[in-house]
């Protein structure tokens, strides 16, 4: 009698785990399928820019739930064009902090920030741009020590770019420190 209760409770919690888990990202549809969905929707995009107006479309077809689940497992992937456009979706809704590891992987990988910055910018928010710019700054100032050649020139770049704050010359992390900080007064 008691293995059938644990059996049986067993089995219940391993069908139970994925709607828990969707429970918990606020999600109404498992994150997996949403992928699998934007996936789908893409498949068959002949360009970089047809692509991105599907995903772009994709995601306004959503519920606001199913949007942020689709935004996180997105970022957390390994493909780099779906994590930064799940990077992105976590910006417009304010998630600078989650947003911005996959930014500063960009960033090292030799990713251009004109347009994220630019889009931000003219956003609602003015404040988003400095806003990203101080989270991207701080993940890589995170993980700088372990970046070697063109990766850790990237950071540096970066890091040492007058966009927001005053050009710093030589990258030092006391001098980006301070930098951030004044910007992050600035900004309050």
């Amino acid at each position: 009698m008691l293995r059938v209760v644990f059996f049986t409770t067993a089995v219940v919690l391993s069908v139970s785990t994925p709607a828990f888990a969707c429970a918990a990202a606020g999600s109404q549809t498992p994150p997996p399928e949403i992928v699998s969905r934007y996936q789908n929707a893409l498949k068959n995009a002949p360009t970089p820019d047809e692509r991105a107006e599907l995903a772009r479309a994709f995601a306004v077809s959503l519920t606001d739930r199913d949007r942020l689940a689709l935004a996180r497992a997105l970022a957390s992937g390994t493909r780099q064009d779906d994590a930064v456009f799940g990077a992105g979706l976590l910006v417009d809704r304010g998630l600078l902090t989650e947003a911005a590891p996959v930014y500063a992987r960009f960033v090292t990988d030799g990713g251009d920030m004109t347009a994220h910055f630019w889009k931000w910018m003219h956003g609602e928010d003015p404040k988003t741009a400095p806003r990203a710019y101080i989270a991207i700054a701080r993940a890589l100032l995170a993980r700088i020590d372990t970046l070697t050649g063109e990766r850790r020139r990237a950071a540096e770049a970066f890091l040492l770019d007058a966009g927001y704050g005053p050009r710093i010359e030589t990258y030092s992390r006391k001098a980006v420190e301070a930098k951030l900080s004044a910007l992050e007064r600035e900004i309050k």
